[in-house]
């Protein structure tokens, strides 16, 4: 709430959050100038195991009463239009048009969780988005370890953003 909010504003370098849709990205980029990342449920042309994976995994948030109200707020009330809410799902031009729409939303940087079901480790995401997607408002994608969930992400920065990767230690700026 907005007293989590003036807490943060005061102590916290960078704003990450789970699980949103790029409207509710959007609704925390008007209430703070910090950098925003969101993690995103990832994966190229997903069948029915990948959709499932990010069901069960989106169950252990609606078990929450906070995420519940959340999404019921955002007019989401089945499992399913949830999943497609706030995942980057489909063929490699609809995952670059909802990292596109996370960034318009406010995004600093979009982490994609790839959802291995159907893509061991996510390799097959992370070689679609390598050279080409570089010029879709980002400079660097990064392969590593992601230190905040133990999860491996692709960080991907809106141009001129500074990111961390967890593998080396290092900031890395586009």
């Amino acid at each position: 709430g907005a007293a989590q909010n003036g807490v943060e504003a005061i102590d916290a370098d960078r704003l990450v959050l789970d699980l949103l849709t790029p409207a509710q990205v959007a609704e925390f980029r008007a209430r703070t100038d910090l950098p925003i990342t969101i993690w995103v449920p990832a994966a190229l042309d997903p069948g029915e195991a990948a959709l499932e994976q990010v069901r069960r995994e989106l169950k252990v948030y609606l078990a929450a009463p906070a995420y519940a109200a959340m999404f019921r707020r955002a007019g989401l009330f089945e499992a399913d239009a949830i999943v497609t809410q706030v995942s980057a799902l489909g063929s490699i031009e609809q995952v670059r048009e909802r990292i596109a729409e996370y960034h318009a939303a406010g995004a600093t940087t979009v982490a994609l969780v790839p959802v291995t079901a159907e893509d061991r480790g996510g390799e097959r995401r992370l070689d679609a988005l390598g050279g080409p997607y570089l010029g879709l408002r980002a400079a660097v994608i990064i392969r590593g370890r992601a230190a905040e969930t133990g999860d491996d992400a692709t960080l991907v920065p809106a141009q001129g953003a500074a990111t961390h990767s967890a593998r080396d230690n290092r900031s890395h700026h586009t």
